[in-house]
């Protein structure tokens, strides 16, 4: 599901001052208190109205009738058309759909009084947006085209652009992603050849996102995101910013990264609360409620989608509606509570079927519309040709004439051969077409059994991993930072409690994904029967035993041809009555910033693996450490430091990682697992992630 951008014109001039800050804004005001005439006073409260309109919906507004008022006692109605139009927009920018017709119209009404074409053709793009937002398609389309039709009228290039993205918009709606995505990048092109509006540069990358999205292209999906909402922030366009990450929260989910999508959803929905986005809330709480469905808890989607059905059943944008109540149905029948899944099936329907009929009646109209503004054009056409073809056929001999009418009776026999041939060709591509989607039907059934597949392996996996209160418990000063490649993981963390001391480990197992979290399970399971039953809580020993069970559960009898599978890890245990810990490592490293100190000290774990080894297997060594109150401990696996990415796409690597831990370690550990979050995604940026990660830290 994305959330597609329009963009809306406001004053008379495409680009007016784009302070975006409080300076500018009390400039404006300043200005105000000393215009000395009252249509100066109206043209800067439009202004400043304009100003707030993607920060302050209620300043806007407040502005705009202060604009409105002295425009009407003046009778100057550019001030009241304005006013309008900012009226309009705060009322779109809201989902109060009606009532931005209701100032649009008014506006359009004003200037149309004046024969202002130009600001004609902005107000007529608006009310086209408004009509999208209600899936009115018809209606959006008759605007569109005849503002379009009068941005090339007067010659108005940049507003040639804008009229492209409503078509692409409408484009979309209906299901024609590739014409979309042509009308996107011609509106892109055409702004960046104008004046290059950061508005109209946003709203163009982020539908091109969207574009890419519907075509499975997810990292140019991602790319594009990130274009549009940097274009976003500078703008100061917050209001925008809802949308964008809920776009990218789709990306996410599409890529199979749950946990991803729900940051950016949650962060999505914050910011509509925020800016008073209904429109934009409404979808951030149905991608919440679809993440909770696939993740087989219809409580948590049935929550998430009731509230989501009452903002679009307020707004009426019928196609959140229809998707809401699809959904809805599915969760109670997944309940097993079948009476309210056919209640939500029969409201679906009943919708659908509306829906489908003003859609069909919608169609036609449509036609009639763009008949009926090329009609003078075209009949003086048809007028002209007439006459042409009379004054020849008046000149011609009739032997000349005969011989033009087997021309053309033979250019007619020859005329219908090729559509009895094309209507034969086009039967066979329905068939074929058939074909195909039966077939690709199939495949994607399949996928989605898989990815079920996978989804329960998920959480299988982290129903056996130790639970979060267990790590708080245990660490209350800690923080674990787990970023799966794939939907399951094969890097995992274990906490355990035994005998007066506690237990930490971070653990990299052969692989990731499935054929990682199947190793992952193992390497738990194993764990806690050493350490749990076995009562082994020597660290050194605690991976002796862990390598012998893991050989003969794979029955690596050492030879080279064999599986290497396996896991690398470091392991803490503490005792907290001396003070101290013992630290194990197979080829992964410990990492401590004393406090107050800004170096690093590392203890190196042995070089060798748990789990079959070409080299001599020893041993592997205790570490006992003195520990001090303020002390940050690391544990870690490979996939933050091996990390492609930066503007040269080089691994991030682990000197850098070193000083990030040196930089951040007086912060709280909650704080620093943000940084290092924030850290791996700038570095990584448009790049796939190469490996799962996993990073443990903890305060003494």
């Amino acid at each position: 599901m994305r959330s597609i951008f329009f963009i809306l014109f406001f004053l008379p001039g495409e680009i007016f001052l784009r302070a975006q800050n409080m300076q500018a804004i009390d400039s404006l005001n300043a200005l105000a208190g000393k215009e000395p005439t009252d249509t100066g006073k109206a043209t800067l409260y439009n202004h400043l109205a304009n100003e707030y309109r993607f920060h302050d919906v209620k300043m806007q507004m407040d502005y705009a009738k202060k604009a409105l008022n002295i425009s009407k006692q003046n009778n100057f109605i550019p001030g009241e058309a304005n006013a309008y139009n900012m009226l309009g927009s705060a009322m779109e920018n809201t989902g109060r759909f009606d009532a931005a017709l209701n100032y649009y119209d008014s506006s359009l009404a004003k200037w149309t009084s004046v024969n202002s074409v130009y600001n004609e053709a902005k107000l007529n793009l608006n009310v086209a947006n408004v009509y999208v937002s209600k899936t009115d398609y018809h209606s959006a389309s008759e605007y569109a085209i005849r503002s379009l039709k009068q941005q090339e009228s007067v010659h108005n290039n940049f507003g040639v652009a804008v009229s492209n993205l409503t078509l692409g918009n409408i484009s979309y709606n209906q299901g024609d992603v590739n014409s979309a995505l042509d009308y996107y990048e011609i509106a892109y092109r055409l702004n960046k050849a104008s004046k290059k509006n950061i508005e109209v540069s946003a709203v163009a990358l982020g539908n091109i996102g969207g574009m890419f999205i519907s075509l499975k292209q997810y990292d140019s999906a991602l790319y594009y995101y990130r274009l549009s909402a940097g274009d976003f922030i500078n703008a100061g366009m917050y209001l925008r910013l809802g949308s964008n990450y809920d776009n990218l929260g789709t990306v996410w989910k599409d890529k199979g990264n749950t946990d991803s999508a729900l940051w950016y959803f949650r962060h999505a929905l914050s910011l509509d609360y925020k800016y008073d986005n209904a429109v934009s809330a409404c979808k951030a709480l149905r991608s919440i409620g679809g993440l909770y469905e696939d993740g087989n808890m219809p409580d948590s989607s049935i929550f998430y989608f009731n509230k989501s059905l009452a903002i679009s059943t307020k707004l009426k944008t019928l196609d959140d509606e229809l998707g809401v109540l699809y959904e809805l149905s599915n969760d109670y029948e997944m309940k097993k509570d079948l009476a309210s899944a056919l209640r939500y099936a029969r409201r679906y329907t009943e919708l659908s079927d509306s829906l489908h009929d003003a859609e069909k009646a919608g169609v036609v109209e449509q036609l009639k519309m763009v008949n009926e503004l090329d009609k003078k054009d075209h009949d003086l056409q048809i007028a002209q040709e007439r006459q042409k073809v009379s004054e020849a056929r008046q000149k011609v001999s009739d032997e000349k004439y005969q011989r033009n009418v087997i021309v053309f009776s033979f250019m007619g026999i020859v005329g219908v051969i090729i559509v009895v041939v094309l209507l034969i060709m086009y039967r066979l591509k329905r068939k074929n077409n058939s074909l195909l989607e039966k077939k690709n039907e199939e495949i994607s059934a399949q996928k989605n059994e898989m990815m079920s597949s996978i989804q329960y392996a998920k959480r299988i996996q982290e129903a056996i991993f130790p639970p979060k209160e267990l790590k708080y418990k245990l660490f209350p000063d800690a923080f674990v930072l787990l970023l799966p490649r794939d939907i399951v993981s094969g890097d995992f963390y274990w906490f355990a409690e035994k005998n007066g001391k506690k237990f930490m480990a971070a653990v990299d197992c052969t692989g990731h994904g499935v054929p990682g979290a199947f190793m992952s399970m193992i390497g738990n399971a194993f764990l806690n029967e050493i350490v749990l039953e076995k009562g082994i809580t020597s660290a050194g020993k605690i991976l002796d035993e862990l390598r012998g069970m893991i050989i003969a559960s794979l029955k690596q009898k050492g030879q080279e041809e064999e599986s290497k599978d396996g896991m690398d890890l470091a392991l803490l245990v503490f005792d907290e009555k001396n003070n101290s810990a013992e630290f194990a490592g197979a080829n992964n490293p410990l990492w401590i910033c004393r406090n107050g100190s800004m170096s690093m000290e590392e203890i190196k774990g042995d070089k060798q693996p748990i789990g079959f080894y070409s080299g001599e297997a020893k041993p592997f060594l205790s570490h006992r450490i003195n520990l001090g109150k303020g002390d940050a401990l690391y544990v870690f696996t490979d996939g933050y430091a091996d990390q492609f990415g930066g503007q040269l796409g080089k691994k991030f690597r682990y000197k850098p990682l070193q000083e990030l831990f040196i930089n951040v370690s007086a912060e709280p550990m909650r704080m620093q697992e943000k940084i290092l979050l924030g850290t791996f995604e700038k570095w990584k940026g448009n790049l796939e992630q190469v490996d799962d990660v996993l990073v443990i830290g903890v305060r003494v």
